[in-house]
């Protein structure tokens, strides 16, 4: 184990290294500011999602100490969610997924992943897959309710914060509109196979998805609960080009 150790950061952006550093190390005493205050909002509210409330103390306008968890996690357990027994063991994640499951075998006529397995070994063979699978729920302005270690990944929110972004958070405005068309065309098809678009992480940085699979979540009885994609081929955009 590290002996304790002091980290500062200038110019920490939204705070990811800070925050990751933070929940990582135990041992650590950590520090940073930034030239935008934006950015110490931004930082704040990570902390809050992977450190717990007091997770950061406000020292200025653009100055933050990130305080470390009283015990590290990993860095995949971070990814997971703030609580140390990972977000997809969770009973209602469990039964969540097996919903995205059944309704893709019904919308798409196969099998995401092998079903051969207990219900809860289901569930982590679906965080643990190397493809991306997310979904959303039915409210007004639906909240994503699902992402794997592959899809919190690639849009670099831990479980907790994820699970609180509105899903049309996931494009840009400017494709926000082509996004709402593909979920018609799911909610009246059931589902689409072929599915090609720009998407943003919480960072900004911007990848192209392809063959991308969207289906409708509905459960034993047909009720909605929302809507999940899954794609396995993305590619980064160079954000001059794509401006272009």
């Amino acid at each position: 184990s590290l002996e304790a150790f002091s980290y500062c950061e200038l110019g920490f952006g939204q705070g990811l290294t800070a925050n990751l550093l933070a929940a990582t190390h135990a041992a650590g005493d950590f520090w940073g500011t930034d030239f935008n205050p934006q950015h110490a909002v931004a930082a704040r509210h990570l902390a809050d999602a992977w450190l717990g409330a007091g997770g950061v103390a406000v020292l200025g306008e653009r100055m933050l100490s990130f305080d470390s968890l009283a015990q590290s996690l990993g860095v995949d357990e971070l990814l997971a969610g703030d609580d140390p027994r990972q977000a997809w063991r969770r009973p209602d994640a469990v039964a969540h997924v097996q919903r995205l499951l059944d309704s893709f075998a019904r919308f798409v006529g196969r099998e995401l992943i092998p079903r051969d397995a207990p219900v809860a070994e289901q569930a982590r063979l679906l965080f643990e897959a190397p493809f991306v699978v997310v979904s959303h729920g039915i409210e007004t302005d639906p909240l994503l309710t699902y992402g794997n270690r592959t899809a919190l990944r690639l849009w670099e929110m831990p479980w907790e914060v994820l699970t609180r972004t509105p899903s049309r958070l996931t494009a840009e405005p400017v494709h926000r509109d082509e996004r709402a068309r593909l979920l018609e065309r799911t909610r009246v098809a059931g589902f689409v196979d072929d599915y090609a678009g720009i998407r943003i992480s919480r960072s900004g940085s911007r990848f192209r998805i392809e063959r991308a699979v969207v289906w409708n979540i509905v459960d034993a009885a047909g009720v909605h609960h929302g809507q999940a994609a899954t794609f396995a081929h993305w590619t980064p955009v160079d954000t001059a080009a794509g401006a272009s």
